[in-house]
């Protein structure tokens, strides 16, 4: 038999050996409790990568450069010199800002109405964008931004409607008409398609013959206003 003071001892172990045990299992249980979940790598939200697109009407502004750019481009587009030392040549399109390829196709509508012609070989176009001292706040009300792509600024493509004010000189009326003051003058919307990466015009979109507001001057020549079928086609759209 055991003597009382080896009991003892052999209670007072056990007791310490499960205290010791309860310890760490508390231990354990509450250090497994207060750890969170691994955190999920974070990944790109699908919308960070999607080509920013816009239709009209649009928040993009244009800066004072690229106004400047929309400006010339435009009356450029719109011009038209009959005269043979005088013609617009494709470098002076590409000074104005359009793309080298833009510049050797392009041809402005107005050739169809002047060029060939005996009787008007000194017929010319002259086109204003923005009035004359009208300063940047009537040239911004001349220019609408109608959509634009790309995937960050800097690198938009921008599609922008150009109003242009253009006024014939030297044109010669058709017997019994006559030219003279503002009745053969008007304006019209001439479109460009501006690269932000090159700074350069991609594209033309010319107004329609009946678009022109063109009705005096063809009175004045003696010729009907198209109606129909004399839309004309956009000229450049690459790089």
């Amino acid at each position: 038999m055991l003597d009382k003071k080896k009991l003892a001892a052999l209670i007072v172990a056990g007791v310490v050996v499960i205290v010791g045990l309860t310890v760490v299992i508390t231990l354990g249980l509450s250090g497994g409790a207060g750890k969170q979940p691994a955190a999920e790598p974070a990944t790109a939200s699908p919308s960070a990568t999607v080509t920013a697109t816009a239709t009209a009407p649009t928040d993009l502004e244009l800066t004072t450069e690229e106004m400047s750019v929309f400006k010339t481009a435009g009356e450029a587009a719109a011009k038209f010199d009959n005269r043979p030392g005088s013609a617009v040549k494709p470098a002076d399109y590409v000074k104005a800002g359009f793309t080298e390829s833009l510049s050797n196709s392009y041809r402005p509508i107005w050739a169809g109405l002047f060029a060939g012609r005996a009787d008007q070989n000194n017929a010319r176009i002259e086109s204003q964008v923005g009035g004359g001292l009208g300063g940047a706040g009537v040239l911004k009300q001349s220019l609408k931004v109608l959509d634009y792509s790309g995937s960050k600024p800097g690198s938009y493509t921008i599609r922008v409607a150009v109003d242009v004010a253009w006024v014939p000189q030297e044109v010669n009326p058709a017997p019994g008409k006559q030219m003279g003051g503002t009745a053969q003058s008007g304006h019209a919307t001439w479109t460009l398609t501006y690269d932000q990466l090159s700074q350069r015009i991609l594209k033309v979109e010319q107004p329609a013959w009946q678009d022109l507001g063109a009705e005096g001057l063809f009175d004045a020549m003696g010729l009907p206003v198209p109606t129909k079928g004399a839309d004309t086609a956009a000229q450049g759209g690459t790089k």
